[in-house]
């Protein structure tokens, strides 16, 4: 569901409609999986030992307790329905729930762009229009060894491929 905000009625009941029907059959039904069997100990490492891929249905099947009517009709269930067109339904009923989602930003970005408003508009065109990273948050920065603390980091394209060039220049050795 990615990092995005679903707080509306609506959301939940789409979202419950698609894990309690058209999930739940695809993963249980068609989408195999392995089990862990055991674990070996070789040296100071283990080693993972998995069973074979099996949908869970398969492992209902071949479990000895299992209720025979039941499992009857999740064979049924297997053999009429074509998992692509399950797909497909999942991947609509998706798209409408992404669509619901609520884009809510968070404070740290709404700051941001606060500080980015509050910065003078216009200027001539031929100039490059750079934000600079204040140096309160570049001294908060892991120090990369490219920038000195308190200095702005952030430059014009042009400028910083510039540099880049005129450090190749200062380090080449020749022979």
């Amino acid at each position: 569901m990615g990092y995005v905000r679903y707080d509306s009625q609506a959301v939940l009941e789409a979202m419950n409609d698609l894990y309690c029907n058209e999930l739940r059959l695809l993963q249980n039904l068609f989408l195999p999986s392995v089990k862990l069997i055991r674990k070996e100990r070789v040296g100071s490492r283990l080693k993972r030992v998995y069973g074979p891929p099996q949908t869970p249905l398969e492992r209902v099947m071949a479990s000895p307790t299992a209720n025979p009517t039941k499992v009857a009709e999740l064979k049924h269930w297997r053999d009429t329905i074509n998992p692509f067109t399950l797909s497909k339904t999942i991947d609509v009923k998706l798209d409408r729930i992404y669509q619901m989602a609520n884009p809510r930003h968070s404070p740290q970005s709404a700051a941001h762009a606060m500080n980015a408003s509050s910065l003078p508009q216009g200027g001539p065109s031929d100039q490059p229009v750079c934000v600079l990273a204040s140096a309160e948050s570049t001294a908060n920065r892991k120090h990369t060894g490219r920038a000195e603390k308190g200095k702005n980091t952030l430059q014009p394209l042009e400028n910083r491929t510039m540099q880049k060039h005129q450090n190749r220049e200062k380090h080449r050795v020749t022979l």
